[in-house]
């Protein structure tokens, strides 16, 4: 009796939850740091097209817009209301929504690490957190202001949280999981067949271990539970953030776009991205089957997911790189445990062989030497674009001569300027102007399937009349006539235009 007392009396174990705090921060925090010191992003002018829109978007609505009316969007609104709360905190700045969506991709990096730390050990979880960095366009998509790996991280924490109850069964982790996969659906819509894979794991865990005798509805509780929280989070965000008369904008450009023509080319196909990552297949496909014959379960998470989503997306088009990260994100989770039994087999076999000395230091760099002049090896990404030298300062906006050029002619107008048509959002928004929110996102997708037309593009010059016309993207050959009545060009490079309306003063 005494010495339970003593037991529990005892003070808690300071330095061992220091050390863990300081190794769960450890990863988030290298990550954040090694983007930031080495991949300088704050100097690129936009990485994706899709980064203007969704800025733009973000910046209508915080200047009091309504999203969907009449800020038009094809994606759920979780995304741009982030954005607009950036804007408001931090101004027009796109370094700091780029910085948002970097820390959304650290703590995807942290789920990664602790899911397979659980599983099986620290060390996979370090190899699933390396394979993961060394995607394609991992690191760029990590620092792009795009929805597709905000989502990804929200599931993957809520996917966490669900592992976290099988092992420990705190109920109150389950409300929490359903509320963070509802809102990464609305962050965007893709992630959503995962909501069926949980719920399935958790009843299947519950009818498994409910003891014989146990009232049926006591071992569907946690299942009902997650689903509802799920349910009721779903409508709250559907019907409070979007409307249900507006969900076609999230529906029916995306259900349009693969019986387009214009999106036939094989480079906008699921093979055709997924061949570039045949080896981490190959991994991901053995690390499966390790896992089942070490009745690892809860790696079927992983494994239903990424089957799931090559289904659906298989047939899909266009695939853009943040949906090819569906896919291989968790199949690297899973090749992290094909990679370490190799290593350790590898170590099996040369630990007897080799003295570890300065001799069989410098010999085993001679033989890496040697492969590499043998072998015509490159750098992959992300090594090779990153910079070699760490620093916390960028040399300006890598524009080139173009881009700088626009940005000037546009600034020289900017105080006599309320609205800017544009197809190239990202030299509005760094100029700090709006465009009319109907054309907010003039997208490959929405352009190609005729969700906007010429007529449409010449309706809104006619109502909001702007100071000025920004075009590059598209054509529109039906507008010239307005244009050449009513504006002026005074920068073209390309196929990039810039036009001022007539009545506007030329700067002295």
């Amino acid at each position: 009796m005494s010495s339970s007392i003593n037991e529990q009396s005892q003070p808690p174990d300071f330095k061992s939850s220091a050390a863990r705090l300081v190794w769960n921060l450890a990863i988030p925090v290298l990550f954040i740091a090694v983007v930031i010191l080495f991949f300088h992003s704050r100097g690129k002018f936009e990485f994706s097209l899709d980064e203007g829109l969704e800025l733009m978007k973000g910046a209508l609505v915080e200047a009091g817009y309504p999203l969907y009316n009449p800020v038009w969007s094809d994606q759920p609104p979780i995304m741009t209301y982030a954005i607009a709360a950036v804007i408001r905190l931090a101004g027009m700045d796109v370094g700091t929504a780029r910085l948002m969506v970097l820390i959304s991709a650290a703590v995807l990096l942290w789920s990664a690490y602790k899911f397979l730390e659980i599983e099986y050990s620290k060390w996979h979880g370090l190899i699933a957190v390396v394979l993961i960095f060394m995607l394609p366009k991992f690191m760029v998509l990590s620092v792009s202001v795009m929805a597709g790996l905000p989502a990804i991280s929200l599931a993957m924490l809520g996917l966490l949280l669900v592992v976290f109850w099988h092992h420990n069964r705190r109920t109150w982790l389950l409300p929490i999981s359903a509320l963070l996969l509802a809102v990464s659906i609305f962050t965007k819509l893709f992630i959503g067949f995962l909501a069926p894979i949980i719920l399935a794991g958790i009843l299947v865990d519950s009818i498994a271990s409910a003891r014989k005798g146990t009232p049926w509805i006591k071992a569907l509780a946690p299942a009902v539970l997650w689903g509802l929280v799920f349910a009721a989070a779903s409508a709250i965000l559907l019907f409070g953030t979007v409307g249900w008369s507006n969900l076609p904008f999230l529906l029916n450009v995306h259900f349009q776009a693969p019986e387009n023509q214009a999106f036939t080319n094989v480079q906008y196909s699921l093979l055709w991205y997924l061949g570039q990552s045949a080896a981490l297949l190959v991994l991901g496909v053995l690390g499966a089957v390790f896992s089942l014959r070490e009745k690892k379960w809860m790696m079927g998470y992983l494994i239903a997911w990424a089957i799931t989503a090559i289904l659906l997306f298989i047939n899909y088009r266009p695939i853009w790189d943040h949906q090819l990260l569906i896919i291989t994100i968790p199949i690297a989770m899973l090749a992290a445990i094909s990679v370490y039994k190799a290593l350790v087999k590898l170590a099996e076999v040369f630990r007897p062989h080799v003295q570890w000395n300065a001799q069989s230091v410098l010999l085993l760099l001679s033989l890496g030497v040697l492969i590499l002049l043998v072998f015509d090896f490159h750098v992959p990404e992300p090594l090779s674009l990153m910079n070699p030298r760490p620093s916390l300062t960028s040399s300006g906006l890598e524009l080139g001569p173009v881009r700088v050029q626009f940005l000037e002619e546009i600034r020289k107008y900017q105080d006599q300027t309320h609205w800017i048509v544009t197809d190239l959002p990202m030299y509005a928004f760094r100029t700090g102007l709006l465009v009319p929110p109907e054309i907010a996102v003039i997208s490959a997708k929405r352009y190609e399937t005729g969700n906007f037309t010429d007529d449409d593009l010449l309706a809104v010059l006619r109502k909001y009349q702007p100071e000025q016309v920004l075009l590059g993207r598209f054509d529109y050959p039906s507008i010239d006539g307005y244009l050449d009545l009513n504006y002026h060009i005074v920068h073209t490079d390309d196929e990039i235009k810039l036009f001022i309306r007539n009545d506007l003063v030329a700067p002295e």
